[in-house]
């Protein structure tokens, strides 16, 4: 026999596990994974929607008939649309849309028709406060003029030739406020009248158009490639990202695009997110009425249905199970005016939409009788192709906005940065004193003690260090003055960016600041700031970009995603959890910050038989649980409570185990299997009272089921790869070679077979 010592070992030709894997056989159970969310977070830079659709009534025309799809785009579809002004006054379509603070961009492509000028515009807000606008001769591609107000807006104008005509106008404007009106316009008297102290204004013929196509507003000072929104936004990206599991609502209409949004609805992964068969018979009314009750204002004729007016019902019964959740969608194929409002009968959930395009949202039902159900409120249009499906799994909701968790990513390892908005000096976490000023990571110091800072409440008796990554010409001090000591160091800056450092350890928990200032000897007025950093240590580490602390990133180092609980009221309930009397697997991938020495805050409770599982904070970071019946089994392990950890229940009668970071810390003779329904909470208990855990959650794995020592040890490696703590979880594995009995096995150091 030989033992040989190797990484956590795996056949190079094997496929990567999933979890999904664990209910091949139909085990009741759940799967929750919010990194499933991450590769869809950079998908969007367009802010527009129907960027193709001028004639769509999301766009606002002033004096402007536009007729659809007259001629080759850009891209060689027949997706260009014909601008013609036909009155006096601004001839435009516009789009109001909420956008941060910073530069934003806005661009559009145009082409001469019979009409030879066309222009595009930015409004910050709607009073035209700053605003920038240029015309070109679309003929030669020559500028003609601009105009802007504001004190003073920062702008750009660009002009790119892409062939066959087609030019792409692009300005750029800095702006304080979060409106941004984008507008294309055009003049068709072939002469380029431009009031210079005013909006411009034309003298239409009514017969003279251009072509318009593909309108882009991003948050950059450059127009980056055309990304088209061809619908609205949920909608484009849903068909972009069909198998998407965070959304913001608990009716599964709004995705998380983006960190530090509420997540309302959370997908179960643990029957792959398949649909159930299709509810409503009829949905496309190729069979006229068939299966539909229509009340007055609503019409089924030539495979279509269309609302004339009113706020009456079009529905049909399905008889879909009652604490269903189901996809319900309904595209509006003609759209003038109103919402329709789509749901199910029975008083589930509803939502109100508008606009061209499919529609969807995702529910729970409350009847057994329930069906589907479209009611006009004032909607004036025309539907097609009804659908309800079922989403095959347990999901977990949140209805409650102000209870909701937050999205969240931090670097592998966690967050080590203590402060926040670290290269975003003007934000007002800085303080500016003085003559000091900021932009971005450009700070300006341009007298004797200006300088930038944010306040800090240290712990006592701790050592920190201060780093900053600065460049420019002269000097500028870093200063700590906190708990108890001031320290500070003098920098002489150079154009090549530089990291800085120095260490002081506090006295007491005394309040103080983090600085960068200018003292007397000082010489230089204008510096960069790629980063700051405070940490606990005794010397300056990695920097790590810290927007807020949940929105951390490292360079070279992986991201780890999550949801943030707060441990006041936030927490979410699973649906329709069910399962006789059987053995439990439950896999956590997460870290607490709030348990108690004398309460443990549940991570998972189960209302029918009370199987809990639960963490606490005293000296020795108790995790354990409780299975309704006897008293709570505990791990005392030496568990910091903020600390990021993968625990691993394996529960069968008469023989559970508790695992931390794959290493068994906990076994008992005398467990007893209970049944699992009712009501399931995530981060809190099924009363709602006061034992919400505050903490992150990377993964949750529930199985109702035995698990093998292989699935276990694969599970565990899943989560610890998914919170960042793979070498902790996969240790050193020993292979054994017993030629002589043909054994091969491999097992890692917590004991797992691989």
């Amino acid at each position: 026999m030989f033992g040989l010592g190797v990484n956590r070992l795996g056949a190079t030709n094997q496929k990567p596990f999933s979890p999904a894997s664990l209910f091949n056989k139909g085990e009741a159970g759940v799967w929750y994974d919010p990194s499933a969310a991450s590769g869809s977070l950079d998908w969007r830079k367009n802010l527009l929607e129907y960027t193709e659709s001028f004639d769509n009534p999301v766009w606002i025309k002033t004096s402007m008939s536009v007729v659809a799809n007259q001629t080759i785009a850009p891209d060689g579809t027949q997706t260009a649309d014909k601008c013609t002004p036909v009155g006096g006054g601004i001839h435009l379509f516009g789009l109001n849309h909420f956008i941060g603070a910073g530069n934003n961009t806005a661009s559009v492509y145009m082409k001469k028709g019979t009409g030879r000028y066309g222009g595009i515009r930015l409004v910050n807000d709607a009073f035209g406060n700053d605003r920038y606008s240029v015309l070109i001769d679309l003929e030669t591609g020559s500028f003609v003029s601009d105009y802007s107000t504001g004190n003073p807006p920062v702008k750009a104008y660009k002009i790119d030739d892409s062939g066959n005509g087609w030019y792409r106008l692009s300005v750029m404007l800095q702006h304080s406020t979060s409106t941004m009106n984008v507008s294309v316009f055009t003049n068709n008297d072939n002469t380029p009248a431009w009031a210079t102290t005013a909006l411009p204004e034309y003298t239409a013929n009514g017969t003279d158009y251009i072509y318009a196509w593909g309108a882009q507003l991003e948050e950059a000072s450059t127009a980056s490639s055309y990304q088209p929104i061809l619908s609205t936004f949920e909608n484009a990206f849903k068909t972009a990202f069909p198998s998407h599991t965070l959304y913001q609502d608990s009716q599964g209409v709004t995705p998380v695009t983006a960190v530090g949004e509420p997540v309302g609805l959370m997908l179960d992964k643990s029957k792959g997110l398949a649909q159930g068969p299709e509810q409503v018979t009829n949905g496309d009314f190729s069979n006229g009425t068939t299966g539909w009750t229509a009340q007055t204002g609503w019409a089924i004729a030539n495979g279509v249905a269309t609302c004339s007016s009113g706020s009456n019902y079009l529905y049909q019964l399905t008889g879909i199970p009652a604490n269903t959740w189901v996809t319900a969608t309904v595209e509006i194929t003609d759209y003038t005016s109103g919402t329709l409002r789509l749901g199910s009968t029975g008083f589930a959930p509803t939502q109100f939409f508008s606009g061209l395009g499919k529609h969807s949202i995702t529910f729970k039902t409350w009847a057994s009788v329930g069906g589907v159900e479209l009611r006009s409120n004032s909607f004036v249009g025309t539907i097609d192709n009804v659908s309800v499906t079922e989403i095959q799994g347990s999901h977990a909701t949140q209805p409650t906005s102000t209870k909701r968790p937050i999205y969240a990513r931090h670097p592998e390892g966690g967050i080590r940065n203590l402060l926040n908005y670290t290269e975003q000096f003007d934000n007002g976490y800085w303080t500016k004193f003085a003559g000091a000023t900021a932009s971005g990571t450009t700070i300006n110091l341009p007298a004797t003690s200006d300088r930038v800072f944010s306040n800090y409440t240290p712990l006592s008796n701790t050592a920190y260090t201060y780093s900053a990554i600065l460049s420019g010409s002269g000097t500028v001090t870093l200063q700590l003055q906190m708990g108890g000591v001031s320290s500070e160091t003098q920098v002489t800056l150079t154009a090549t960016p530089t990291k800085h450092s120095f260490t002081v350890t506090t006295t007491s928990a005394a309040a103080g600041f983090v600085f960068i200032r200018k003292r007397g000897s000082d010489t230089a007025t204008t510096l960069t700031c790629d980063g700051v950093q405070l940490e606990y240590a005794t010397e300056a580490s990695n920097y790590q970009k810290v927007v807020t602390d949940i929105d951390v990133t490292e360079s070279g180092v992986g991201e780890v995603y999550y949801l943030k609980f707060d441990g006041v009221d936030d927490g979410m309930s699973i649906n329709s959890l069910t399962s006789p009397s059987t053995p439990l697997t439950a896999l956590f991938g997460y870290s607490a910050t709030n348990a108690e020495s004398t309460t443990f805050r549940w991570l998972l409770d189960i209302e029918t038989g009370r199987t809990i599982f639960g963490a606490s904070g005293n000296t020795a970071g108790r995790v354990g649980y409780y299975d309704g019946g006897t008293a709570w089994r505990q791990i005392d392990a030496s568990i910091n409570a903020d600390a990021i950890k993968v625990l691993t229940y394996d529960l069968v009668a008469n023989n559970a185990k508790m695992r931390v970071d794959g290493t068994q810390e906990y076994s008992d003779t005398s467990y007893i299997q209970r049944s699992v329904g009712g009501l399931v909470s995530l981060f809190s208990t099924n009363a709602g009272d006061n034992q919400f855990l505050a903490g992150n959650m990377y993964q949750t794995i529930l199985r109702a089921a035995e698990s093998t020592d292989e699935e276990i040890a694969k599970a565990e490696t899943y989560v610890a790869n998914k919170t960042g703590l793979k070498a902790q979880v996969d240790g050193i594995a020993t292979l054994d070679l017993n030629f002589g009995a043909n054994l091969y096995t491999a097992k890692n150091s917590n004991g797992g077979v691989i």
